[in-house]
């Protein structure tokens, strides 16, 4: 059953509505940004179902297959070296770009699947599993273990994300799904829920509490609304209580959100089957408007090299997304094989 939730949370019910309204079967690809590079891994359905990773040198003119554990699923870097996870529930660790990957650890127990996985500079890795993060070093030996706190959560609660609260990472932010974010605090090695001030909801959505940075604020969607704090582990204040994460059948779901201009307090939201330029609680102006049998269904935003990539829950054949320009006046598909 929690791998069921994971699946409901990962962009992939977007899926399985798609599924319903269009028959057949095409790959879909989720960016992903490591060591300062632009990486495509590429699933044929759902978690579990992940194919080839990619990368470019060009923002998405050119793709090339990347050598890379077989099933991967989650990608980290810190510089130099590069930390992945795969859906076989392994963590492989590569110390240089001519050096062989080498898995260093197998999951076992509690965390049968990883979701999501994390490099400090200092070498240490944060694999995000069902019930715990795991703080291993680079032989794979457990450090530390932060285990999902029952007495404050869900019985079905479980952790599916994880980011670095900011450069000095001496916190993490963990999502966890439905609903809920965490923090770490990892001088200390203590696990707190950051939830005050975000109204209750009930949603007939699976999902996470998604954290983004706009500066040195901190924007969350939630089933109830997008709140915003001005401080990690300060109480959330409400921004916008119409953009929820309750419906997708409705017009106002959340997809996806990143920062934009944090002196104008302004973000953009994939919503609408579109994407949107918010500033405060308001739209300042659609940027992209997408379109049922072209590519259908935002369901990631991805910030890289000053360009926004976006990928989608269907495509048309050999399309990956498309690239905003960082002014948001342009955009242009991306082609696995240049066209």
């Amino acid at each position: 059953m929690r791998k069921i939730g994971f699946i409901v949370f990962a962009f992939l019910v977007v899926i399985v509505l798609v599924r319903q309204l269009q028959p057949g079967k095409s790959s879909w690809y989720r960016f992903i940004v490591a060591n300062d590079q632009l990486f495509a891994l590429e699933y044929a359905d759902a978690y579990g179902t992940e194919q080839r990773l990619y990368t470019t040198q060009d923002s998405g003119s050119t793709w090339q297959v990347v050598d890379a554990p077989k099933k991967i699923c989650a990608l980290a870097g810190n510089g130099e070296q590069l930390v992945a996870a795969t859906s076989l529930g392994e963590i492989w660790y590569k110390n240089a770009d001519d050096m062989p990957w080498k898995m260093i650890s197998q999951s076992s127990g509690n965390n049968p699947y990883y979701y999501c996985v994390l490099l400090s500079r200092s070498n240490d890795i944060f694999a995000v599993g069902n019930d715990s993060i795991s703080w291993l070093d680079t032989n794979g030996k457990l450090q530390h273990e932060f285990p999902m706190p029952s007495t404050l959560s869900d019985p079905e609660e479980l952790f599916v994300n994880a980011s670095f609260a900011s450069t000095e990472e001496k916190n993490l932010i963990v999502e966890a799904n439905p609903n809920s974010v965490y923090v770490i605090d990892l001088e200390n090695r203590a696990l707190h829920q950051w939830m005050e001030g975000v109204m209750s909801a009930q949603s007939k959505l699976g999902g996470p509490g998604r954290v983004r940075r706009m500066g040195n604020k901190f924007l969350l969607s939630h089933a109830s609304g997008i709140y915003v704090s001005s401080e990690l582990l300060e109480p959330w204040q409400p921004l916008n209580t119409e953009i929820r994460q309750d419906d997708y059948l409705g017009g106002n779901l959340c997809r996806d959100l990143v920062g934009y201009d944090s002196v104008l307090n302004q973000w953009i939201v994939a919503k609408d089957r579109g994407i949107h330029l918010m500033e405060n609680a308001d739209e300042v102006r659609t940027v992209y408007t997408d379109k049922p049998g072209d590519h259908f269904l935002v369901v990631g935003l991805t910030q890289h090299d000053g360009n926004y990539f976006v990928s989608f829950s269907r495509l048309q054949s050999g399309c990956m997304g498309i690239r905003l320009s960082s002014d948001l006046s342009t955009w242009q598909p991306i082609w696995l094989e240049k066209r």
